[in-house]
């Protein structure tokens, strides 16, 4: 099974450099915001993650790539902001992302296997 790599929401230096640059593009904010509020309500958020959002196991997490085709339609506009300001991303595919340590109906939680 392959999966999709997504970007996580505030973690990522780039999305960090993105919201800076939005601060003055109120209508590419309201999209960044908007699609951040989708995924929080529509995406189930791994405990992993914990209350601070602090990731202690330094998880990374996987989109299915055969049941996430609602969540690469909603991504699309994030995609294309970060295009939209030459903020690098990368988008990686993998059979074996790392040992599985969560799992929903839509992505995986991995860490290293070494952990």
């Amino acid at each position: 099974m392959e999966f999709y790599k997504r970007v996580r929401n505030y973690e990522n230096k780039e999305e960090l450099e993105l919201l800076k640059m939005l601060a003055e593009a109120e209508e590419d904010k309201n999209i960044y915001f908007e699609v951040d509020k989708w995924f929080k309500e529509n995406l189930p958020e791994p405990p992993f993650y914990g209350d601070n959002n602090d990731n202690p196991l330094g998880a990374t997490t996987w989109f299915k790539i055969n049941n996430s085709s609602i969540m690469l339609e909603h991504i699309k506009p994030l995609l294309d902001l970060l295009d939209k300001y030459n903020v690098p991303y990368e988008i990686a595919y993998s059979d074996n992302p790392g040992k599985i340590i969560y799992e929903d109906d839509y992505q995986i939680g991995v860490i290293d296997y070494d952990k």
